[in-house]
This record gives C-alpha cells, structure tokens and sequence, in this order.
C-alpha cells in the first residue's frame, strides 16, 4: 500500500510556483494599473512540448482584437473631427472679424460692411447736388479704400492660414515617418523575441506596439493585419502599406507640380515616387488637414477673389459710362490683378498663357486647365470638370470662356502641354484703389460715350402748347455737338420748328413721322402738340455737376444680379460665402462632440478587457496568497511525512 503519493511534493512544488507567479503578475497589474497603454496580464500554463500537461507559467495579455481596431477607428474619427473644427473655426474668425483702416482711423468691420459702406457713399453721392466741395465723391474714394484694405486683409491672413495647413502636413507626414520607424522596430524585436527559446511573451513590446498604433491612428485613419511571427503590417488611408513586418514605408511631402504652394503626399517605388489623391488620404488629422485645404480653404479663396475682381470690374465698367466733373469719360476706380497660370513641369513647349477678365456677369469661381492635343486646345473648368473644345487656334485668336479671356502671350505649346490657371484663389487681397482724384468719378450719366446728362432741356414757361421735349440720344462730341453750349428751338407752327444757337440758326424744318428732332447730334422726341411760338431751351452743363444719374446706376448695382450669370449681387454672394464657412465650423464642432464621445464609449469598452480593475485584481491578490499558503503547507507537510517513513 503507498502510503505517499510520488507526486505529491512535486505537485505542491508547482502549486507553489503558480501561486508564486500569479502573485508577480498581480503585483505588475497593480503597478502599472496607471501608466497608459498598458494591458492587463493574467496567468496561465504554456507547454512548450504540446504534451498538455504542466508546462510554463506566464502573464498572458488580456486583450481584444476587435474592440482594439474600434478604439483605432474612434481616435482616428475624433482626431479628424477634432482637427477639421479647428482650422473651420479660425476661418471663420477670419471672415466674421476682420478690419480694414479707414484714412483717419481703424474701422472694425468684415467685407460684406465694407460693401455696404461702399454703397451707401454711392447714394450720398447719388443724392448731392452740386457737390462743389467733393465732399461726397471724397467719401466714395475713401470706403473704396476701406473695402480693399479689408480684402488685402482678409487675403493676407487667408494665405496665412494656408501656409499653416501646409506646415501642419509636412509636419503630420514627418510624424506618421517617425511612427512608422518604430513601428516596425519593435515588430522586429517582437519576431526575435518569438524566435528564441524564451517562452515569456513579449507583453511590453506589444502593448508599446499599440501606443504607437494609438498615436499614428491620431494622425491618419490605420488598418493592421496579424501575422503568424507576432509582428503586424500596418496600413494607412485607403489600404496603401506603411509597416510589413520589420520594414517601413517612408513617405514623402513634395510641392505639386501645377502649384508650388500645394504639398502633396506620395511614397517610394521602383519607378519613382507615387503620389497619393487628397481623397485616399483619410482620417485623423492629416485627413482634416488635406480635407479642409481642397473642401473649405481654397473654395473659400477662390470664391472672395472671385468676388474681389468682379466687384471691381463691374464697378470700373459702370464708372466707363458716365462723365467725370471735368466733362470727361469716367476713370478707372480699381487695379484689377493680373491673373496668373502655371505651366506644368512636365511640358515640352515654352507657352506662356495671358487670361483677363472680361465679363465678370459670366464668371465662375475656379480654376482652369488648358490643354494641347496636337490639334486642339481645350479649357477645362476644375470646379466641375466641364471642358470647352475651342472651335479656333488659341495661339492666333483669344478665346473667351466664363468670362474670361485667354490667350497664348508667347511661346507655343507642344502636344500634351497643359497650363493650369488661377484667376481668383491668389487674388483674394489683389484689388487696389488706382484713383486718387475724386473729380474723376464719372458720376453723371452718358450714352454712346457723351454724358446724357451733360446735355438738358427745359421748357420755356410762357409756351401755350402741351408740347414737350425730352433727349433721347447722344452721338459724337460735346465741343461738336453744342459749340456755343446752348440752343433754342422755336416752333412756327405744330408740325413746322427752327433752332437757334448764339447768332446762327437754321430752319424752319419739318417734323418727321416719328416726332424726331435731332440737334447737331442730339437727338430728341417730341411729345404733346407745341403752339406757334413755343420755345424750348436746350444748355449743355460740362462739368456734370447737378446731373448723378450714373451714380444712381452705380449705386443700383448693389441690389442687381450681377454675378454667376445674373442670378446673385455682391452682398449676397458675400453672404452666402460668410453662412457657409460658419456652418462648415458648427458642424464639425457638433461632429467633433459626438466623435469625443464615440471615442469615450471605445475606451472604456476596450479598458473593460484590457484595463487594470484594482478591486479585481485586490481579490485575486488574496486567493493566490492562500494558494501560495496551502501549496507551502503541503510542502511542508510533505516534508513532515517523508522524515516520519524515514524513521519507520
């Protein structure tokens, strides 16, 4: 009969030792329960032989492979929600407070005030009569200044931002290197770890694996796939490879070749670098980044520079028609800026383009590739993709497309030569003040090129008839058409008039079908039935002064459709522009909420398998005490047994 089991010390001994290393690896949980990213630990049995029994005793990570990838995906969520609310918020910050200084002082106000303003002078001017002391046309000048400043401004701090935006993504790629590297270091330590004859897991190399995986998830949306040596390939954006097991990917930040100014993201292959589309690079902050520039920032330039120019054309237009205080055509109000093109690195001709505006009704806020075939040209609107085939040779004749005018300023392009142009992005703050004499302004009205309002007739009060006249058309000039700056014309009867002018005269002549009486040049309508002896005194006013009517018009182009092919005015346009950065900043704030707590709810699901609960782990820190207690009491008891048969 056995009176002790064989096994008996043995089992105890490994009872001892399992209690012993459990107690370890509760001591290391409790330990490391505040230090982030670190997984909790549990012990099990490994058997190095497969043999199933005994075997070694370790720490095993407790963690989950799904619950890990959806913590992934809510960092990379809030990140990008996050980061877009940011740079959306200084936008709008932009818009809604910028300032613009006035000839004496600092006028706080935003574009669409400073249009106003602008408008408002109009209308004073408009409305003034006389206006010896240039008081009105003074302040017309003056909030013409105010709202360039306040484009310049807003253009300059527009440009500002952009330029952060591109730092913060050569920044984010150098980041997503830097992970990358160590990424795939500790793969490498993992796989030699798992490649040697230590059986103890490599815990804190992995759970240092997923720091860095949690980190580079901030920057950029990652997907990784387990391999069968313990390592992970890690990938980015829309699938493009990072990390194969010991090996990274490097990217790259290289300025695009149709615009300097722009970075771009592209990676290494045996035919050299591959740039990857703004729309494959996804998520996290570098996502936001690249998403507002090409979503938000540079629609937002495009449209204010759109705006800027068109403004001022419309306005230099207008101003064309009219007649100055001098008597002379109206001046220019408005520098417009040159409108600049980028000829693509790769081309093979040396054409240079020259684009101006010259319809701004017909205008689109975009830019625009033309291209060479070998045969023909083509204008394609980038916003959306629609391409005009010109029906002529570009390099002999200037094509006009949504309102603008292109031609080839020298050089010639080669078949699949492409230039891209920018018309507004660049020009937010390009449109400068050219006039600095107020007299200048063509207030008075004019048409066929003569001020009609340079020109007036009156009806001599004494007449006895119901005639009237009115002038209804101007040809040539006013030295021509009245030298003596006065004239009378006097009807013999109801059909039957003269005209006198100074000691000169002509007639009497015949009233035409039509009621037609045209004056050297000056034509006029005759309405009512004149009386014999009626007379009529037409005087000629040189200076304009008195007569506004093109400041009426100027001043009703504030409220007409003037823009994206009549169907919105300035303020409007301005307006929509303003409500659509700000509602761009008040979503992604409101998005960004819901992906913090997305990401909360993430965590603390994953934390529920991974994370260190100190009561748990308390209570298990006494059952393996006891475990250690029993296993040391059999031992000894063991002991006791052995010396008693010793002495038997």
């Amino acid at each position: 009969m056995n009176i002790v089991n064989p096994n008996f010390f043995n089992s105890a001994l490994t009872g001892l030792n399992y209690a012993q290393t459990a107690l370890a690896v509760v001591s290391n949980n409790i330990s490391n329960s505040s230090v982030a990213g670190y997984t909790r630990e549990v012990v099990t049995n490994v058997d190095p032989s497969g043999g199933g029994a005994g075997g070694v005793i370790v720490g095993e990570r407790q963690t989950s492979t799904y619950l890990n990838a959806n913590l992934l995906n809510a960092q990379t969520s809030a990140s990008e929600q996050g980061a877009y609310a940011q740079q959306a918020t200084q936008l709008n910050q932009i818009l809604a407070s910028s300032s613009a200084t006035g000839s004496s002082s600092t006028i706080a106000t935003d574009i669409g005030g400073a249009i106003q303003n602008f408008f408002s002078s109009i209308n004073a001017l408009a409305t003034s009569t006389g206006d010896s002391t240039n008081a009105a046309r003074s302040s017309v000048l003056t909030n013409a200044n105010v709202l360039t400043a306040e484009f310049s401004s807003v253009g300059t701090q527009l440009n500002g931002l952009g330029s952060q935006v591109e730092q913060n993504i050569k920044s984010d790629i150098g980041s997503i290197n830097n992970l990358a590297t160590q990424i795939a270091k500790v793969n490498q330590s993992i796989q030699t770890n798992n490649g040697s004859s230590v059986i103890q897991p490599a815990n804190a190399l992995m759970d240092q694996r997923d720091q860095l995986l949690q980190q580079l998830s901030k920057l950029i949306s990652v997907s990784t796939l387990p391999q069968n040596d313990g390592t992970y390939s890690v990938f980015i954006g829309e699938g493009q490879p990072l990390v194969l097991g010991g090996t990274a990917q490097s990217l790259s930040a290289a300025p695009l070749v149709s615009d300097p100014s722009k970075t771009i993201l592209s990676y290494s292959s045996p035919n050299g670098p591959v740039s990857i589309p703004d729309n494959q690079i996804i998520g996290g902050e570098l996502g936001a980044l690249v998403h507002f520039r090409s979503q938000t920032l540079v629609p937002t330039q495009q449209t204010l520079g759109h705006l800027a120019t068109s403004f001022a054309l419309t306005i230099n237009n207008q101003l064309q028609l009219g007649k100055d205080k001098n008597g002379n055509f109206g001046a220019n109000m408005f520098n417009l800026p040159l409108i600049p093109s980028i000829a693509v690195s790769t081309n093979t001709g040396n054409g240079v383009l020259k684009v101006a505006m010259t319809d701004p009704k017909q205008t689109q806020a975009s830019d625009y590739s033309v291209k060479y075939d070998g045969s023909h040209y083509s204008i394609t609107r980038l916003s959306d993709n629609t391409t005009t085939t010109l029906p002529s040779d570009l390099a002999t004749t200037p094509q006009t497309v949504d309102g603008l005018q292109f031609s080839l300023n020298s050089g010639a392009m080669l078949a699949g030569d492409s230039i891209i142009v920018y018309p507004y992005k660049q020009n937010v703050g390009g449109v400068s003040v050219s006039m600095t004499d107020p007299a200048k302004i063509g207030a008075a009205g004019g048409t066929n090129g003569v001020a009609s309002g340079t020109v007036s007739v009156t009806t001599n009060s004494s007449n006895t008839g119901t005639g009237s006249l009115a002038i209804t058309g101007i040809n040539g000039t006013l030295a021509t058409n009245l030298p003596y700056n006065s004239a009378i014309v006097k009807f013999v009867d109801a059909t039957h008039y003269q005209v006198e002018q100074g000691s000169n005269g002509y007639g009497p002549s015949t009233l035409v079908s039509n009621n037609q009486i045209s004056v050297n040049g000056i034509s006029m309508t005759l309405s009512g039935i004149p009386a014999a002896n009626d007379t009529f005194n037409m005087s000629t006013n040189i200076s304009g002064a008195g007569d506004n009517s093109n400041a009426v018009a100027l001043h009703a182009l504030q409220t007409s459709n003037t823009l994206l092919g009549g169907t919105t005015n300035f303020s409007t346009y301005y307006s929509s522009i303003s409500s659509t950065v700000g509602l761009a900043g008040q979503q992604y704030q409101a998005t960004s909420q819901a992906a913090n707590y997305a990401l909360t709810s993430a965590t603390t699901a994953q934390q529920t398998v991974s994370g260190v609960n100190l009561d748990e782990e308390a209570s298990s820190l006494l059952n393996y005490q006891r475990q250690y207690q029993a296993a040391a009491k059999v031992i000894t008891v063991s002991q006791t047994l052995f010396q008693s048969l010793l002495q038997i």
